[in-house]
């Protein structure tokens, strides 16, 4: 008896227990689920040969995942067992009788249990068999999926094509119970088949056998393009020929495959049971050429995609989370398709930005909130908070937040970051920061955070607010619980990727920016500015006679010298800023959500932070320098970056010529 994935869906009514032994018995081998959210869980990751379900389940009603099974084209045709103590309490509603579900009886005794689990395995026996069929073929398809489709035949690298027609042939062949199977191939300039893979046969025959188009039983399937069962090969006029004694019996299996350019007949023979073959094992060859057909043709329609719409993909992984939740389904059964769509695409190839901007989108589109921030840590008990803004809020309201989300941590977990340690990053989202003198409610009313936990490790925090009191439902708590258990791993894996990509992104003296990724930055919050009129500025800082500092004290001064310009930047910018090395003596801070003003004062806070500030040479002698700024803000006939740097270039070439030490603004 072949073994059989078996799930149980239970809630500590003791079935589970009852159950699990006797199917064993059957050769199954079973999964068990504690609950109707567990349960749907394991169907998707595992999809089973044949679900028991107790049938008074409560998170989950045993209604709803009925009805999520029958009504979803993927699971439709699993059996559903409904395991019960009373029978007459589900009768009506399920329609045991008309066959749509299976009942047992769990208070009956063991062999009487057993009885009618036996009966159930048998009863559904053909389509266990189907199902393992489509299991084989799957793994089959993921061999073929390496071959070179777009290749002729002779360009094909031989020992790879016979080993990927080999296994097409194992796998038929253990499908349809068979001990013999050939795939002969069409070479089309000379117009006959010869063998590439097999199962069964001596290498005299495969070497040796070469058939014509229309001729023979391969010839005429190659010929008409259509599977065929030969009951008789020795009286099937079409064939006519004497049975060979290797041949169990006289009945043969015929279909045609096709591989991208690769055309092909599989022959199948000898049926282990030695019996001959029927129609259903026609009707089954069908399937399975139709299937790997099919599987074979996505495949090569994607990869004839990926390489040109790449970019697109990404796009619609953002804005297809929920695009398969089943509007039959009530609440709860959404919320488990949101799960499976969050798996699904944050599995596919999303970089950490675009892996954090999604987990974030699909809280939007479920829940209502102000602030909704995910923080991070890294492996120097430094953080990074990613936070989306939904409605207008304050420098002030933001800075709340983050303290909140802080706080919040440290009591969860224990860890204390201190608030200047951690990074603070804006997500793409469409509200603006307003002046602190407009008036806005709390907008940390609400408050619900969620830890972030791998493995017993702490990765950070899920964190959303709302100006009003009590906003959060126990259904967006459910919610928000689903999306951050199902997106830990996307997130970890993303944030990995990006602890390589800083350092490819940090300067390793000053530890800020370097100039390719300021330059990525700044197109981005220029876009983020045109796209919602917000004001953008920009600083370039140059360090005036750094040359001398060089000369004077030598060059380890000097790299002393840059490393704390860098953190009198850091001290004086604001955690929205931006702050790169734009050269050698040259720093460039990127001013989101800034007007001219406000950038000149900043600029005007640096300068005068650096002139007082005392750098100390080897002799512990004080050391005075003075720092020029060129401020540029965006403007109307600003149109892309290179204008707004040069503005603000110009500016400090301004400064420059009119003294140094000195702060200029662009000339509108």
């Amino acid at each position: 008896m072949e073994s059989r994935k078996v799930l149980i869906i239970d809630e500590s009514s003791g079935i589970a227990e009852k159950l699990t032994p006797l199917l064993q018995e059957q050769k199954c081998q079973v999964a068990l689920a504690n609950g109707g959210l567990a349960g749907v869980r394991k169907i998707y990751e595992e999809k089973p040969d044949i679900i028991f379900l107790y049938a008074s389940i409560n998170e989950l009603s045993t209604y709803q995942i009925c009805s999520l099974l029958k009504n979803n084209y993927d699971f439709r045709d699993i059996p559903l067992v409904l395991a019960g103590k009373n029978k007459n309490d589900t009768l009506n509603l399920f329609k045991v009788k008309e066959g749509v579900v299976d009942y047992i009886d769990a208070s009956q005794d063991l062999d009487r249990i057993n009885q009618q689990i036996k009966a159930i395995i048998n009863k559904h026996s053909q389509s266990f068999v189907i199902s393992k069929s489509f299991r084989l073929i799957e793994e089959l398809s993921n061999n073929v999926k390496s071959l070179p489709y777009f290749k002729e035949v002779d360009d094909i690298n031989v020992d790879e094509f016979k080993a990927v027609l080999n296994e097409i042939v194992h796998q038929f062949t253990a499908v349809l119970e068979s001990e013999v199977g050939s795939f002969m191939v069409l070479d089309e300039s000379q117009g006959f088949l010869t063998i590439k893979g097999s199962k069964g046969l001596n290498e005299e025959i495969v070497s040796k056998a070469q058939v014509k188009i229309g001729e023979g039983i391969s010839g005429w399937v190659a010929s008409r393009n259509r599977p065929i069962l030969v009951t008789d090969i020795e009286q099937d006029d079409r064939f006519s020929r004497l049975n060979h004694n290797r041949y169990y019996t006289k009945s043969f299996l015929s279909a045609p495959l096709k591989l991208g350019k690769v055309t092909g007949v599989i022959n199948i023979n000898n049926k282990s049971s030695k019996e001959p073959y029927s129609e259903k094992d026609l009707t089954l060859l069908s399937m399975l050429v139709n299937h790997l057909n099919s599987t074979i043709e996505n495949s090569k329609l994607f990869e004839e995609m990926e390489g040109g719409k790449k970019e697109l993909k990404k796009l619609e992984a953002d804005k297809k989370i929920l695009s398969e939740i089943n509007t039959l389904l009530d609440k709860e059964l959404q919320d488990i398709k949101v799960s499976y769509e969050i798996n699904r695409i944050l599995n596919s190839d999303l970089d950490y930005t675009q892996t954090i901007n999604a987990v974030i989108e699909l809280i939007e589109s479920s829940v209502d909130y102000h602030f909704c921030g995910i923080l991070l840590l890294d492996n120097k008990q430094e953080a990074e908070l990613m936070v989306s803004i939904k409605y207008p809020a304050s420098e002030f309201d933001l800075a709340a937040f983050k303290a909140k989300t802080i706080d919040t941590y440290y009591q969860l977990s224990g860890y204390n970051i201190l608030l200047e340690k951690i990074a603070l990053n804006r997500t793409d989202g469409p509200a603006i920061l307003v002046s602190e003198d407009k008036k806005n409610k709390n907008v940390i009313n609400s408050f619900h955070a969620i830890p972030l936990n791998m493995k017993n490790k702490s990765l950070g925090l899920l964190a959303v607010s709302h100006s009003k009191p009590e906003a959060f439902g126990q259904e967006d708590l459910k919610l928000l619980s689903i999306i951050a258990d199902h997106s830990i791993l996307a997130i970890n894996n993303a944030a990995l990727h990006n602890r390589i990509k800083k350092l490819s992104i940090t300067d390793g003296l000053t530890g800020l920016y370097v100039y390719r990724y300021f330059q990525e930055k700044l197109e981005e919050e220029l876009r983020r500015a045109q796209r919602y009129q917000e004001q953008l500025s920009v600083i370039v800082v140059d360090i005036d006679g750094f040359k001398k500092v060089n000369d004077t004290h030598g060059h380890l001064v000097g790299d002393m010298v840059l490393k704390e310009i860098s953190q009198i930047l850091r001290n004086v910018c604001r955690e929205v800023d931006i702050i790169a090395r734009y050269g050698g003596d040259e720093f460039v801070v990127i001013l989101p959500q800034t007007e001219r003003e406000g950038s000149f004062y900043l600029a005007e806070r640096a300068r005068k932070a650096i002139k007082n500030y005392d750098f100390q040479s080897p002799g512990n002698e004080p050391i005075r320098l003075t720092v020029s700024c060129g401020v540029a803000s965006l403007i109307p006939e600003i149109k892309d970056k290179e204008s707004l740097i040069k503005k603000a270039d110009d500016a400090l070439y301004r400064a420059k010529n009119e003294g140094k030490n000195k702060t200029a603004l662009n000339q509108t």
